[in-house]
């Protein structure tokens, strides 16, 4: 049996371990090596990306068990790695994380007008004048836990964080409910 053979995708001569098995075939191996049937494929998945999604997504719905049952087990078994890759991606990504959090926390707490508020009150507490370690507060207390949240930008205030804490504390002490 030959230790080589011609790829008849680039026409070069290749070992054997480098055509992907095949039992179909002669020598036991598929006529094209790994190399060029990786390019066929990303060419193939390119082109067809449309009919890849839509039968990626009816595999997934047929096999939703099996698939479940794997990432269990998987999370199961790697549960140390996937506890150090996090932290490690967490540390690695600490500027990306804290943006992300912070586009997230305008949108949903805010309906999007924290930077408006902060820019209408020139990034200063309107309790002390502070610029430091700023916040925007609802003014009728209703925050990021209730649903029906006015964050219309004229009941938002820019406050420092120590008035913040302050205006809670004293909120909290009058038996006013507020999140």
């Amino acid at each position: 049996m030959a230790e080589s053979k011609k790829c008849s995708g680039c026409n070069e001569i290749k070992l054997l371990n480098e055509f992907h098995k095949h039992k179909g075939n002669k020598d036991g191996h598929t006529y094209i090596c790994k190399e060029c049937a990786k390019k066929r494929t990303r060419h193939w998945v390119k082109n067809n990306s449309e009919h890849k999604k839509q039968s990626d997504k009816i595999y997934r719905e047929n096999h939703k068990e099996q698939g479940s049952q794997y990432q269990i087990d998987y999370r199961k078994k790697n549960a140390e790695k996937l506890k150090k890759d996090k932290v490690q991606y967490s540390k690695d990504n600490a500027d990306r994380a804290y943006l992300r959090g912070k586009k997230y926390r305008n949108n949903t707490h805010f309906d999007g007008n924290r930077y408006k508020t902060l820019e209408r009150d020139n990034y200063t507490c309107t309790k002390c004048g502070s610029k430091n370690n700023l916040v925007v507060h609802h003014k009728d207390y209703s925050g990021k836990e209730t649903h029906n949240r006015n964050s219309t930008i004229n009941h938002l205030i820019t406050l420092c964080r120590p008035c913040h804490s302050r205006l809670h504390a004293i909120l909290n002490g009058l038996g006013v409910k507020y999140v």
